[in-house]
């Protein structure tokens, strides 16, 4: 069953498109970023300035657990259209 979207007031500022979308860690001047490239649009996501690395460390996580939770609802939606 699909989780419940989050209701939020802000407009995206952009939107990535998933399908060949590029996701990649590069060095940046000694710090680590993770980009995401649909091609059309590029998104770096920093580590930002001035925070502890474990914050970093669980905002990512935020970010894989939301994405993980994405993909698998995608695949219910898949396997029940199949």
């Amino acid at each position: 069953m699909p989780r419940e979207a989050a209701v939020s007031d802000r407009e995206p500022l952009a939107e990535l498109v998933l399908r060949g979308l590029d996701v990649r860690v590069e060095d940046r001047d000694g710090d680590l970023v993770l980009i995401l490239d649909d091609g059309e649009v590029l998104v770096s996501l920093e580590q930002g300035a001035g925070g502890r690395a474990e914050q970093a460390i669980a905002g990512l996580g935020r970010f894989v657990t939301a994405a993980t939770a994405l993909a698998e609802q995608l695949r219910e939606i898949c396997d029940a259209h199949a």
